[in-house]
């Protein structure tokens, strides 16, 4: 594939890879332009989740989790991806382009990752009450410096601090009818619904209220699930950069993917759970807790039994074959 142009097969193999990126409720906010030459990745505003994200920074994240995908794809394909950030001050939907017109060069460092971000999953469940051995904790710490961000892990006693602020934010965020509200258009029984979180992965209650993941099921009465215990000791982690500002946000989403795929090469599983940084005030909490700059996310690590992966739309419904998006499309939040 190296020397050839890339056929329209290849570019959906290459826009499959990339959907496998992670996304707030699941809602896969992206679209891409594919071209022989490149790949545009742009946000889909129509998927934005206005009550928690606002300023679509997680959305913004997701994408640059695809952008990174999108790398590795390419390096298995034979192509040294180059990337270009907000390309286009004209089309503020469009976040990166993928460059792919440049051969492989040796060493390109995505060995092992490509099988691996088909593996990743989003895991819900309990951990088990094993350690987690820290040279694979350095691993993950070494992942997100090497795409500009910092990974840090929390001590017992900024956990207890950070466990406080995420319950506090649960609660806030149960108690908002326009949150339950969206919540409950992104949570789903239908079995042929390609998006959205399906009522097979919600993942059970923990036994007290110790662990605030996301409770998925709240708007769902009618919802069978256990009541389990969850680890007692985990290893939390926060994602943070430098600077807080649309750049940021996609490093940051290259981070955090590259942190997951490294954790799926590894055998670990890894859940993400956002609720403190959605409020404003609590969001500076834990930055202040953290100390190493703009907190992104926070991930849990651990041993986890298999979980399904969730569903993906089809590269049909995401992919555009045009030249370009047309400097007149509408314009979008900065």
């Amino acid at each position: 594939m190296s020397d050839r142009q890339l056929t329209e097969g290849d570019l959906d193999d290459l826009i499959a890879a990339a959907v496998r990126a992670p996304s707030l409720h699941n809602t896969q906010p992206w679209r891409f332009v594919a071209r022989p030459e490149a790949i545009e990745v742009h946000a889909d505003p129509s998927r934005a989740l206005r009550v928690i994200d606002p300023d679509a920074r997680e959305l913004t994240l997701s994408c640059g989790a695809t952008v990174f995908n999108l790398r590795v794809a390419a390096a298995r394909a034979k192509r040294e991806p180059h990337v270009q950030l907000l390309p286009d001050p004209e089309v503020p939907t469009h976040l990166a382009t993928v460059w792919l017109d440049r051969p492989v060069l040796a060493g390109a460092g995505y060995a092992g990752m490509y099988d691996a971000l088909w593996r990743r999953r989003m895991n819900r469940r309990p951990f088990r009450d094993a350690e987690v051995p820290e040279p694979r904790l350095a691993e993950l710490v070494e992942a997100a410096k090497a795409e500009g961000a910092a990974l840090r892990f929390l001590r017992r006693h900024e956990l207890a601090e950070l466990l406080a602020v995420a319950r506090e934010a649960d609660r806030r965020q149960r108690c908002d009818s326009a949150y339950r509200a969206e919540l409950a258009a992104w949570t789903t029984d239908d079995p042929w619904r390609t998006d959205g979180i399906h009522s097979s992965t919600l993942g059970p209650y923990p036994q007290v209220n110790f662990l605030p993941v996301r409770d998925f099921g709240l708007t769902r009465l009618d919802s069978a699930r256990r009541i389990e215990r969850f680890e007692s000791d985990p290893k939390v982690a926060v994602l943070a950069t430098a600077g807080d500002d649309r750049p940021d946000w996609l490093r940051a989403g290259q981070a955090l993917q590259r942190v997951l795929v490294v954790t799926a090469m590894r055998g670990l599983a890894a859940s993400l759970f956002s609720q403190p940084l959605e409020l404003t005030d609590l969001r500076r909490a834990v930055r202040d807790l953290g100390g190493i700059g703009a907190p992104q996310m926070i991930l849990r690590v651990g041993h986890g039994r298999a979980v399904l992966p969730s569903a993906r739309r089809p590269v049909r419904d995401v992919k555009d074959l045009v030249p370009r998006v047309a400097p007149g499309a509408q314009r979008w939040r900065r």
